[in-house]
C-alpha cells in the first residue's frame, strides 16, 4: 500500500504488541501506528511499550510513584536521567 500512494500511511487493526508496531514502522510498511482497543484496555500502553522497547519516557510528577522502578521505595523521584526534586522551578512540564 505504501508504495502505491504518496501520502502518509497509518497501520491499524490487530496491532497490540510494541515490537510488532516497531517492526511495521522500521520495515517502512507504515508511517504511523493507530491503536484503539489496546489503548482503551490499558491507558498506559504507550508508557509500557516505550519501556519494553528500551526507551525512556517522561512521567508527570504525580505519576512517578506508580512507575515499577519506584515500587516500595521512598525518597527522590528518579526515573531514567530525570531527578524531579532538582528540576528548575520554572519548568513547565509539571
Amino acid at each position: 500500500m505504501k508504495r502505491a500512494v504518496e501520502i502518509p500511511v497509518i497501520a491499524v487493526g490487530q496491532i497490540s504488541d510494541p515490537h510488532q508496531a516497531e517492526t511495521i514502522l522500521r520495515a517502512g510498511q507504515a508511517d504511523m501506528i493507530a491503536l484503539a482497543r489496546p489503548a482503551i484496555f490499558n491507558p498506559h500502553w504507550v508508557w509500557q511499550a516505550a519501556y519494553a522497547l528500551g526507551e525512556e519516557t517522561f512521567y508527570p510528577r504525580q505519576y512517578i510513584r506508580g512507575h515499577p522502578s519506584r515500587w516500595g521505595e521512598r525518597g527522590a523521584a528518579i526515573v531514567g536521567n530525570h531527578t524531579y526534586e532538582n528540576r528548575p522551578q520554572n519548568d513547565s512540564r509539571e
